[in-house]
């Protein structure tokens, strides 16, 4: 789109249609623009009745059993590992996730070299001071450092994992929930804030098993998962895991 779209333009629509849903019709122009039939061409309307044309990759089209056995599955799987390589990101090291899942050498061996140069990949199996957000990473870093070690067998990592599987156990809060924050044992051992998050809980809970799957044991993480495991069973077939203080939306 550069020099084609201009800062300022607004798109209102996509092909001949204006949007109704903004997201979902985006979605299937920029996979109908992708096709061998279309080449690769997005028509897109602006507002003030205008129209451009962009050109996108030709990547074809979804196979029946995508994302399986489709080879447009696979070039973008690709496409997005070569942009992670160029160190775009690296926020909750979801990236060396996404390059270690790919199965492919060359994007494994990528992944295996930035893991080796992170600071929370280095531990001692003492527990990790908590931080505002802490939770948001601690649960990636140990899923990252549990698929890393169980990869390669590189023990160097063990300690890093166990330090973050046993601050993750012992930081939920009585519910076996996070939040933003590990739970406050000064105030009933509650969570600070607004409540219990899904994302974070969710994130915390994987660390720990991925952990405990890696080889870490420990009392207190096997409790931890099973105060976990017990608060998210009780919303099973609900709709959703509850977000704050909300509760499950089981109307959709």
């Amino acid at each position: 789109a550069d020099g084609v779209l201009n800062k300022g333009d607004l798109i209102v629509g996509a092909g001949n249609a204006a949007f109704r849903n903004i997201s979902v019709d985006m979605a299937n122009a920029i996979d109908l623009a992708e096709t061998d039939a279309a080449g690769g061409k997005l028509v897109l309307m602006l507002k003030g009745n205008k129209t451009v044309k962009i050109t996108l990759p030709v990547l074809g089209s979804y196979s029946k059993t995508a994302p399986f056995s489709c080879p447009k599955t696979d070039k973008i799987i690709t496409m997005t590992a070569e942009r992670l390589m160029e160190g775009k990101g690296d926020r909750f090291a979801i990236e060396e996730l996404a390059l270690m899942a790919t199965g492919e050498t060359k994007y494994m061996n990528a992944a295996f070299t930035s893991i080796r140069s992170k600071p929370w990949a280095i531990g001692n199996g003492e527990l990790v001071n908590p931080t505002l957000y802490c939770t948001w990473h601690w649960g990636y870093h140990a899923i990252v450092l549990a698929e890393y070690y169980m990869l390669t067998q590189d023990e160097s990592v063990m300690p890093a994992l166990r330090s973050l599987a046993l601050s993750i156990a012992k930081g939920q809060d009585t519910r076996g929930v996070y939040g933003h924050r590990v739970a406050d044992p000064n105030n009933f051992n509650r969570i600070p804030g607004y409540g219990p998050m899904n994302q974070t809980t969710l994130s915390c809970m994987l660390g720990m098993l991925m952990a405990k799957k890696a080889g870490v044991t420990d009392p207190a993480l096997d409790q931890a998962i099973q105060r976990t495991n017990s608060h998210i069973q009780r919303y099973v077939g609900k709709g959703a895991f509850p977000y704050g203080m909300g509760n499950p939306n089981s109307s959709g």
